[in-house]
């Protein structure tokens, strides 16, 4: 009797299940004779007739095969794709030439072709931005031969590499280094901030696993993660000591495995290239002490110094997105990741704007602060209009509908 209901639980998971994991024959190395490997992505058709929503998650590095997300709208067939060299598209070849977001764009081409997909619309978020933009781009459209997108929608954006000089330290850039002790001193309420000073005495921890632990916390945005640090004050530092060394412990053995090596790759080979512009690198002191520690939260910048730089840095100026496109941007003031001057950038980087083009600048939401289930209500209106080729009236209502949950006084 209980292997029947097993049994039947598991022809019922798959049968309400929307998954439909294909794959494409693709070369290691893009337009050459090369080696190939196997790219898997998730076509989820709901009806021919709808839409199609290509979704193109951060990292770079970040599978999302299996994942089922369920922020995704329900209105549109929907695109998933595990990117070369990434959880089920491995790539054994490691090889320097062999990842480029020119490379992974034109994996996502070839999809759209095999599958004959015309009628599409783009959501980008953090590094998938990149792939979005030059996805968009008049040139990439023009050499590929591939429809151009109905709309962009670009979450957290990247308009360029980020340079760590004094221009983007004025900005308070915070990738990689997260910039904690900024975030500790200029954003932490004094109460937090003091007890916050007297916790790491407490602990039964190392620099290295305390410092792990506030970046972690504080990646999450300045409103989330002052309130997880207050619940975290509320408990026992031996509780707390035991947690850190835990989480600590758990992103080591990540990176130890093949998963996470492969990701380490990924990580060298486009963001050393093509997202960090080390010709402009400027360490201060303290980034030089922290660096030197191996803290794998910020093994991105640590590896780029031994890491071959292989591709040019990425400029959203390079890839012109077609007038005909509307691009519509969200971003949240408290982003840790992308700061705000990085959609700003990308925005004014486009010489020829669809008259639709908009920045939603949400006065919280962390990084991805149009995932978030506070904002629930507006993404779905926004893609119940953008369905219905309504772009215009889904860009005043959604902008109406985040005022009504003071999201979003005005439009940037």
């Amino acid at each position: 009797m209980k292997a029947l209901f097993v049994f039947i639980f598991i022809v019922l998971f798959f049968s309400q299940s929307k998954s439909d994991i294909r794959y494409l024959v693709r070369p290691v190395f893009v337009n050459t004779e090369s080696p190939t490997f196997i790219l898997r992505y998730d076509y989820q058709v709901i009806n021919s007739k709808l839409p199609t929503l290509v979704f193109l998650q951060g990292g770079p590095g970040a599978p999302i095969l299996f994942q089922n997300p369920s922020f995704l709208p329900s209105e549109f067939n929907i695109l998933l794709i595990d990117p070369r060299g990434i959880g089920q598209s491995p790539i054994l070849i490691q090889d320097p030439y062999s990842t480029s977001s020119f490379q992974i764009a034109s994996d996502v081409a070839a999809i759209l072709k095999e599958e004959n997909i015309s009628n599409y619309f783009i959501w980008g978020t953090s590094y998938g931005t990149v792939i979005g933009t030059i996805l968009s781009s008049s040139l990439f459209i023009n050499e590929l031969q591939i429809p151009k997108p109905q709309a962009l929608i670009l979450e957290a954006t990247v308009g360029r590499a980020f340079k760590f000089n004094s221009l983007d330290r004025s900005h308070e850039n915070t990738i990689g280094l997260k910039n904690v002790t900024s975030l500790i001193e200029k954003d932490l309420p004094p109460n937090i901030k003091e007890n916050l000073s007297n916790l790491f005495t407490s602990l039964n921890v190392s620099s290295d696993e305390f410092s792990h632990f506030l970046i972690s916390i504080l990646n999450s945005g300045k409103t989330l993660g002052i309130s997880k640090l207050k619940s975290y004050l509320n408990k026992s530092p031996d509780f707390l000591s035991k947690e850190i060394k835990f989480k600590f412990n758990k992103s080591n053995q990540f990176f130890s495995t093949k998963a996470g090596q492969s990701l380490s790759t990924q990580l060298q080979y486009i963001a050393c290239s093509e997202l960090i512009n080390l010709e402009t690198f400027e360490l201060t002191q303290f980034e030089f002490n922290f660096l030197s520690k191996k803290i794998t939260n910020d093994s991105l910048l640590r590896e780029c110094f031994i890491a071959p730089k292989k591709f040019n840095s990425f400029d959203s100026s390079l890839y012109q997105i077609s007038e005909t496109i509307p691009v519509f941007y969200f971003i949240a003031e408290d982003d840790p990741k992308t700061p705000f001057f990085q959609t700003l950038y990308h925005f004014n980087s486009q010489l020829n704007k669809n008259s639709l083009n908009r920045i939603f600048l949400l006065n919280k939401g962390g990084h991805a602060p149009f995932q978030n289930p506070e904002v629930a209500i507006c993404r779905n209106l926004f893609f119940t209009l953008l369905a219905k080729n309504n772009p215009s009236l889904a860009a005043q209502e959604t902008l109406s509908c985040l005022k009504n949950l003071k999201l979003a006084p005005n439009p940037a």
